[in-house]
């Protein structure tokens, strides 16, 4: 195989580089990894015939068995069998390629085994005296009273037992800079780095992750070579082998060219752990390269882990002294608040014990918007600032907290001598909050070279460690002492004393406010508008004012001779009793529930009862305050209320809060008994057109009359519905079929198509119904809905008084309009509409006597889009205003510009919609659209469909007329498609009609078609409008159109709609012909 040297690691993100990964070894070892599976070698080191007396090629895919023999393979199976596989215990294999013995450390990694061969080597110590109190110093560990001793400790043992010249104890700070605390050394180290800080660059996260997983490290030599692990990626995971726990891990090159400006040739590194996190390290450097036994290192390891037991132990003491001492402090506080007549009192009293228990130079707490300091004065209004910036730091939690406030916001660096240090609790969620303060804590700190020194970069962007390590003395300012968790338990604490003596409080209060209430309440007893009574323990009633007689239609001796549990229904017993023992064992301390009672004629009647419990001073319950209130009447009027929350008023169905439960219910049972159910959605057609000309009576008419069609059509066990305004649903539930619901639509179409006879009038209408089918569609009620819209949408689309089955390729259309609908939007923003001109000619003389202005799209996937195909998207979506605006300002302008050119007696028509026409101030606009592009008005032809005029007569009509007053032509544009009669011609407001094109298409072969185009012709021409054809095709249309006198004609068989260049060249060609 052939050997590839991996490429240099890009350290410009050092803190970030996969150090896991290394893709290499260190070349004092060689590395096999096998699968699991068939325990065939996956990868190896470049190394491992150095070891193995095998070249690369050879050892990849062979067995492990090949490598360390049978005897040591079948131990290897029982131990991963057992899960009794430890890396601390080497498995000992003769090399036959030199005669020697080795050393293999093995990790599992499932799916794989790594397997880390390292020549043995005799050390001269045995494994009998590894527990050897002359050997090892366990008892001198055990007996250390402190971290620094125990530090000073394990430097010495470290050295004796590794030979290295220098070894350092070094702990991590809560920021994670490092300061050597323990140094043991010879002279081959002259400079000494105890009491030296570092900075936590030096040992960034990631490495810090990776200590505390693999607790010891060795670099054997720190000039070495990587070796290559191959192939780079693991053929099994297709991942870099992770090698967090191996010996042989191949050190970033950061860290060796840190060593290298050290002077270090050789390095080990034992991690010390307090509980789970890493506590700190012991570090060991030699000048030249050292290689440490496994058995010397084993040693380490085992120091290493006792120093941490021990650690944690020192760490666990030192906390609950401490602890221990705040708590006097805290004792103290507690009677201060105890005393006090408030919180806030209660502080100011407890100043001194209050500051030495949180070790503050200011404690401010905050209850209900007022604050109370103590301790270092601080100006009210940076106070306030202060509290809401350390809000804003805690976010949703409970505490936030910063030893350097000056760094964490620049508005607060010049309070560094009040309030360096900074700590908020919450108190509650309405602004209450406990402010903790400590002054700055001015420092002296030496570092190991200058920590805020730019690091050095090569040409290559490369990150390159610092090379001095020479004393670097700081003064470090704006910070406080850290906070530490013991500080934070404390202030916790007092936040714990704060809200019980906050409650305290407030149940005194209400306790006399109880008191008083009673003294009130004795004197407007009997004048009470509602039955109250005071009831024995026992049930007895022992005094009772007329209400209550009144209520139960008991006198008050009666009741005196009873107990309330004789005249309770006993259906409403048991709760009574049970909220009663709830009262009595102090769990509430009122209760208020509606029950029955039986009164003295035998009828039940309901009230609303509420009990209270009066105590004696020692707590001890001495009678019932019961307030009896007769709720009959809002019983009734619930119920009533129930009804009306659940169906339609004016049909009786049941309306859409009410179907939506029922819908659940459907899918329940459905889901129970593996059944299915079908959705419909139906509305009625017309039935706008009902309510506008023959007014809302008659269309709730017609609404109840469908609603008992409805309900007549389908079974006991459906439900139908009235979701609002037109729209109905029904539940069709057991379907027999998959025939079911198209049999029950089929039904209901027909049956709502009957003609309806109300108030005199006969009503045409009918239905389109949306069909979607549980589970076979969906199963839930948003998505069910969902369909049966869609499917609803389809049938209405698909020419009314039908049904239509959801399909899944609904959703593609609902996409293909929502995708439509945004390039609209998209367009209007972008300016890519744009005007085409339909030409319009005399039949007579084939001159060009005006044009239609036609909106078109222009969508770079869809080339030029007319408005017919976006249209109705446009009304349904509201964008018709901002459309119609459009076109009329251009249509203007363009108007404009041709009168400028000498382009006249020419009519350009704009299409506008009704919706435009009853905006506000349209006719001013209109003007302003005038005046602001010079425009003859005789010039613009305002062209509105005949369905608008007559649909919306009381809207429209009267803009029209307005329109003409300002010289504006108006035209009925698709005259002969609407509802409108000839008869209606006479009433509208225009100058000229056109002829809609589904009349003029079947002309002249159509008898009727012709008939309805002649008449329209003769009436127009009668009232001295003028008349122009719209769609004009053929010769034969155009011909029979001029003999039956019509004025003009637009349509393919003169030109289609061109651009307005292409319309300017034809109006300047005919004027020069003239």
């Amino acid at each position: 195989m052939e050997m590839s040297v991996s490429q240099p690691v890009d350290l410009t993100n050092c803190d970030r580089e996969p150090i896991h990964i290394p893709a290499a070894i260190q070349p004092f070892g060689a590395l096999v990894v096998v699968r699991i599976e068939d325990f065939r070698v996956v990868q190896a080191s470049a190394n491992v015939e150095e070891l193995l007396g095998r070249p690369v090629d050879a050892v990849l895919e062979s067995h492990l068995l090949e490598l360390i023999g049978s005897d040591n393979f079948d131990k290897l199976q029982q131990e991963l069998h057992s899960n009794e596989l430890h890396s601390l215990r080497p498995t000992t294999v003769r090399l036959n390629s030199h005669g020697g013995d080795c050393n293999v450390f093995y990790v599992r990694q499932d799916p794989l085994l790594i397997a880390e061969f390292e020549v043995r080597e005799e050390d001269g110590l045995s494994e009998r005296g590894f527990w050897d109190e002359g050997e090892m110093p366990f008892g001198a560990i055990n007996d250390c009273g402190d971290t620094d001793t125990l530090c000073r400790l394990l430097v010495r043992e470290v050295r004796r037992l590794t030979g290295f010249d220098r070894v350092m104890a070094y702990r991590f700070d809560t920021d994670w800079h490092g300061e050597v605390i323990a140094e043991a050394r010879n002279e081959r180290y002259h400079e000494t780095y105890l009491h030296h800080h570092f900075p936590a660059t030096d040992i960034p996260a990631q490495a810090r992750k990776l200590f505390a997983i693999n607790r010891l490290r060795i670099i054997p030599d720190a000039s070495y070579t990587p070796v290559p692990v191959m192939p780079a990626s693991n053929p099994v995971t297709g991942k870099p082998l992770d090698m967090t726990h191996s010996m042989l891990r191949n050190s970033s090159p950061i860290h060796l060219e840190y060593l290298e400006n050290m002077g270090v040739g050789a390095s080990l590194t034992i991690s010390l752990m307090e509980n789970e996190r890493l506590w700190g390290m012991v570090t060991c450097h030699h000048v030249s390269a050292r290689h440490v036994p496994h058995s010397i290192r084993l040693r380490c390891k085992v120091l290493g882990e006792l120093a941490s037991h021990t650690i944690a132990a020192l760490e666990h003491r030192s906390f609950v002294h401490d602890e221990n001492l705040r708590k006097l402090d805290e004792a103290r506080v507690r009677e201060h608040l105890l005393e006090a007549n408030s919180v806030e009192q209660g502080v100011a009293r407890a100043q001194s014990d209050l500051l030495a228990f949180l070790q503050a130079s200011t404690v401010v707490v905050r209850l209900r918007g007022e604050a109370t300091l103590v301790g270092q004065p601080l100006p009210d209004a940076e106070l306030h600032e202060l509290f809401k910036r350390m809000e804003l730091e805690a976010g949703p939690g409970l505490v936030s907290q910063t030893r350097e406030l000056g760094a964490l916001d620049v508005r607060f660096e010049h309070l560094a001598d009040q309030a360096s240090g900074v700590m908020l609790v919450r108190l509650s969620d309405y602004g209450d909050a406990l402010l903790v303060l400590r002054r700055e804590k001015v420092e002296s700190r030496i570092w190991a070279g200058n920590p805020n020194k730019p690091q050095m970069k090569d040409p290559d962007a490369r990150i390159h460690p610092r090379k001095s390590f020479e004393n670097w003395l700081e003064t470090v300012r704006g910070q406080s002492a850290r906070w530490t968790r013991l500080d934070v338990n404390m202030a916790l604490d007092l936040r714990r004393l704060i809200l019980e003596r906050e409650e305290q409080i407030k149940r005194a209060h209400a306790e006399e406010a109880l008191r008083e209430s009673e003294l009130r309440y004795r004197a407007t007893f009997e004048q009470a508008a509602v039955g109250v009574a005071h009831v024995a323990m026992d049930g007895k009633w022992i005094m009772v004012n007329q209400k209550i007689c009144d209520t139960l239609g008991y006198s008050r001796d009666e009741l005196y001779t009873r107990t309330f549990q004789q005249i309770t229904h006993p259906d409403d017993l048991a709760a009574d009793l049970e909220q009663l023992e709830r009262l009595e064992k102090g769990e509430i301390e009122t209760y208020s529930m509606e029950k029955r009672y039986i009164r003295k004629d035998g009828n039940a009647i309901w009230a609303n009862l509420t009990v209270s419990l009066i105590r004696d001073r020692n707590q001890r319950a001495r009678y019932l305050i019961a307030i009896v209130e007769d709720i009959a009447t809002r019983k009734t009027a619930e119920e009533r209320n129930r009804y009306l929350a659940n169906h339609d008023t004016l049909t009786g169905l049941p309306n859409r809060a009410y179907f939506s439960d029922r819908i659940h219910e459907a899918i329940a049972h459905a889901k129970r008994d593996q059944g299915q159910f079908a959705l419909m959605l139906l509305d009625l057609d017309r039935f706008k057109q009902v309510n506008d000309t023959l007014g809302h009576d008659i269309g709730d008419l017609l609404l109840k009359e469908v609603a008992a069609r409805l309900q007549s059509s389908i079974r006991e066990t459906d439900v139908v519905a009235r979701l609002g305004g037109d729209e109905f649903a029904i539940i069709q539930s057991h379907l027999a079929s998959n025939l079911s619901p198209g049999r029950l639509a089929e039904k209901i179409v027909t049956e709502l198509a009957r003609p309806y006879l109300l108030d005199g009038t006969e009503i045409h209408s009918g239905t389109s119904i949306g069909i979607t089918i549980y589970p076979d569609d969906a199963e839930d009620p948003v998505r069910l809905f969902k369909n049966a819209d869609l499917a609803l949408y389809r049938a209405k689309d698909s020419g009314r008084r039908t049904y239509g089955f959801f399909t899944e390729d609904l959703y593609s259309e609902v996409r293909d309009r929502k995708t439509l609908e945004e390039g609209l939007r998209k367009a209007l923003q972008t300016r890519a509409l744009k005007l085409g001109y339909q030409p319009v000619f005399d039949l007579k003389t084939n001159r060009t006597i005006g044009a239609e202005a036609l909106l078109r799209w222009e969508n770079p996937e869809m080339q030029l889009v007319p408005a017919s195909r976006f249209m109705e998207l446009a009304e349904e979506t509201g964008l018709i205003l901002p459309l119609g605006e459009w076109a009329m300002e251009a249509g203007f302008r363009q108007a404009g510009d041709w009168r400028a050119k000498g382009l006249k007696d020419f009519v350009l028509g704009v299409n506008l919609s009704f919706k435009q026409l009853r905006q506000p101030g349209f006719v001013e606009h209109a003007k302003k659209l005038l005046e602001r592009f010079d425009v003859d008005p005789a010039s613009v032809e305002i062209d509105v469909t005949e369905g608008d005029m007559i649909q919306h007569q009381d809207e429209v009509l009267s803009v029209l007329h307005d329109l003409r007053e300002l010289g504006l032509r108006i035209c009925a544009d698709d005259f002969g498609a609407g509802l409108s009669s000839l008869g209606q011609l006479a009433r509208l407001p225009v100058n000229a009609i056109k002829i809609d094109k589904s009349i003029i298409q079947r002309l002249p072969n159509s008898r009727h078609d012709s008939a309805i185009a002649t008449a329209i012709i003769n009436l127009a021409t009668e009232l001295d409008l003028q008349v122009v054809a719209e769609g004009v095709e053929t010769l034969e249309q155009m011909a029979f159109l001029e003999s039956r006198g019509c004025h003009g004609g637009q349509g393919f068989v003169f030109s289609e709609a061109i651009s307005a260049d292409d319309m300017e060249r034809l109006l300047i060609e005919q004027l020069n012909e003239a």
